[in-house]
């Protein structure tokens, strides 16, 4: 996540929305631009097909904060587990 016209050193936060009540995805910090995505669960066919996560970022100018996102669709196929 880069600002590159805010003065202090482009400072974002960043987070995001699922399309399902899963708690399995998760956003590390690691410093002012990094952030690693994660999940902790392996994607299973028969419980979510599609998951749709839109990311938002945001600056931290406290007078005229701006707001981006961007989505990201991840789509599971069904496989023979046996």
């Amino acid at each position: 996540v880069v600002d590159p016209d805010y003065p202090l050193t482009g400072r974002t936060t960043l987070w995001f929305e699922t399309n399902t009540n899963e708690t399995c995805f998760q956003l590390d910090f690691i410093d002012q631009s990094t952030y690693i995505f994660n999940r902790s669960t392996p994607f299973d066919f028969e419980t979510e097909e599609l998951h749709r996560i839109v990311f938002f970022a945001e600056d931290l100018d406290p007078l005229e904060p701006l707001r981006s996102n961007r989505t990201l669709f991840i789509r599971i196929h069904d496989e023979n587990d046996h």
